[in-house]
């Protein structure tokens, strides 16, 4: 996956603690997610609701032991995950007392701020509703509800748990203890200052967060990367994906990559490849595709998107036999292999802005891809 610093115990909790050393130096408060682990699932809880049905045993040695180190040093917050974890409890980790309050509270004795996911992913707003799934998260021991629904839908969450408290179905004390702990960061992170307007960031920060982007791409397999000449005529598609939560920013992703290209590439045309492909868009690449030397293609999780994967074997089947074909996997470095044998595979482990710039800066040969991969790659 594109958020987690690896596929091991060591790396993930390195990354985790050094990122929290990080944050806790410029007075920002880390959250470590989702409770009690969500890396080995397939299913995205935006879409569905996961199941990891591993042992106790498992799940102390895996999952639970980043968590343990982070608890250790200190963390302020958790967020929970909406999966179901069979040997814990039967309803997902968000709405489990078994998972919040015996386990992360009383077990990995975590004093700290629980915090829910997005309460509106299809995994708890489908199965349990707005009221239902409302109170089980309280009951279940959570501080902070992420209900970023519309203000309506908010409103029938709060009169769930303010009847619940008036009906002695849950004890105002749950509240309470809730009210302390925000209190207790809100003094620790400075919440309760004014803060001024951020004045605009120096140059060279903007420079050094492209450096730092760059050095995050790497190449799969041996060898290194032969950057594309500028004059080369050279053609670029783009698949866009469908963005499933509010929490992806949205930027204009596919006008960083035209206008790098433009700039840094004069030779080379690209085509954005929308979510919804449109026939004529399709057609503008596959008649593109016989007329260049290179062929790069931009795949956003193609293994959740299949039509990335069946529109660019097209291309590179239309293209000329000996044209050099690119594979670029813009987020999960699990797209690498999904177009066969190709001349070249970059990673860039996911497509802020500041990485869709460093990777033109890349394939123009301004910089190499120079980045060890966290997980291993299989198939």
């Amino acid at each position: 996956r594109t958020r987690s610093f690896g596929d091991t115990v060591e790396s993930v909790t390195a990354g985790a603690l050094s990122t929290m050393r990080g944050l806790a130096e410029a007075r920002v408060m880390a959250t470590v997610k989702h409770f009690p682990g969500h890396g080995d699932t397939s299913i995205d809880s935006h879409l569905g609701l996961p199941v990891i049905d591993h042992p106790l045993s498992r799940l102390h040695e895996i999952e639970l032991a980043p968590y343990r180190a982070t608890i250790a040093a200190g963390v302020p917050a958790i967020m929970t995950s909406h999966i179901v974890f069979p040997v814990l409890d039967e309803h997902p980790a968000t709405l489990s007392k078994p998972i919040l309050t015996v386990l992360l509270r009383g077990e990995l004795g975590f004093d700290g701020l629980i915090v829910t996911d997005s309460l509106s992913m299809d995994a708890i707003d489908h199965r349990y509703g707005l009221e239902d799934s409302a109170v089980r998260c309280k009951a279940a021991g959570v501080d902070v509800l992420e209900s970023n629904e519309s203000l309506d839908k908010q409103v029938i969450r709060h009169r769930a748990l303010t009847s619940v408290i008036e009906n002695g179905l849950l004890p105002p004390e749950a509240f309470g203890q809730t009210i302390q702990r925000l209190d207790e960061v809100r003094r620790t992170y400075g919440m309760d200052e004014v803060t001024p307007p951020l004045a605009p960031a120096p140059g060279e920060w903007r420079a050094e967060a492209t450096r730092i982007a760059a050095n995050t791409i790497a190449i799969a397999g041996e060898g290194s990367f032969q950057p594309i000449v500028a004059s080369e005529r050279a053609l670029i598609v783009d698949f866009q994906r469908l963005r499933s939560s509010e929490a992806e920013d949205p930027f204009n992703r596919g006008g960083i990559i035209r206008d790098g290209v433009a700039r840094l590439l004069p030779g080379a045309a690209v085509v954005t490849v929308s979510h919804s492909p449109a026939g004529e868009t399709v057609q503008t690449a596959l008649d593109a595709a016989g007329k260049v030397s290179t062929i790069v293609l931009l795949t956003r999780d193609a293994a959740d998107f299949p039509y990335q994967v069946e529109i660019g074997g097209r291309i590179m089947d239309a293209a000329d036999p000996d044209a050099r074909m690119v594979h670029v996997a813009l987020r999960g470095p699990y797209d690498a292999g999904c177009f066969g044998t190709v001349s070249d595979t970059l990673l860039t482990f996911g497509d802020p802005a500041v990485t869709l710039h460093a990777l033109v800066d890349v394939l123009a040969g301004k910089t190499s891809p120079s980045a060890g991969i966290p997980v291993q790659l299989r198939g």
